[in-house]
């Protein structure tokens, strides 16, 4: 019966290696020059190139022809954590194109990161339901447009298990929340 043997691809370059194991003994070695294995064959696949693409500032291309340092440009934000939660929101959706946003990402941001072990600010139910009373005041205001009314049901209480009787509350994990910048 013949042996089927598989066609090597042409990108791939091979390389020959004398079969020396090392860290075996020498009689291991000989054993494999007795039973007649003279060659192994260990394939290097080469990394196909990536192409990557930069965009340089003008300033940061002059500073590099003159072989100087780039200037930095800081920009102040202090500002941003003395406004109240309705002036952020306001601010973020100014920011964005039209058409619906996603905001349960942004809102969850709202509330920073939680310490170690400790559940995210934004799961507690007092957080929930101040999120809800923010949205249905700029909702109602005119201000932003929140598509559906799914942020009405944060900070109730369901029963997802009903043979256990836990309850949870909805929070930005659970209720998806779009809006719509008003024109």
């Amino acid at each position: 019966m013949a042996k089927a043997t598989k066609p090597k691809a042409a990108a791939k370059k091979v390389e020959e290696v004398k079969p020396e194991i090392r860290d075996a003994s020498p009689e291991f070695n000989n054993e494999l020059e007795r039973l007649g294995i003279t060659d192994v064959v260990k394939e290097v696949i080469p990394e196909p190139e990536k192409e990557v693409v930069v965009t340089l500032q003008p300033e940061v291309i002059e500073a590099i022809l003159k072989d100087e340092p780039a200037p930095i440009k800081l920009t102040d934000n202090s500002h941003l954590g003395d406004l109240p939660m309705d002036e952020k929101i306001k601010n973020f959706m100014e920011s964005r194109e039209v058409g619906e946003i996603k905001m349960n990402d942004f809102l969850k941001s709202l509330f920073g990161v939680a310490k170690l072990g400790e559940p995210p600010l934004w799961q507690n139910q007092g957080a929930t339901k101040q999120i809800k009373a923010v949205l249905d005041k700029l909702h109602n205001a005119g201000e932003i447009e929140v598509c559906g009314n799914a942020y009405m049901k944060l900070g109730m209480t369901y029963y997802p298990d009903t043979e256990t009787m836990r309850a949870a509350q909805y929070d930005l994990g659970s209720v998806p929340i779009f809006c719509k910048k008003v024109n």
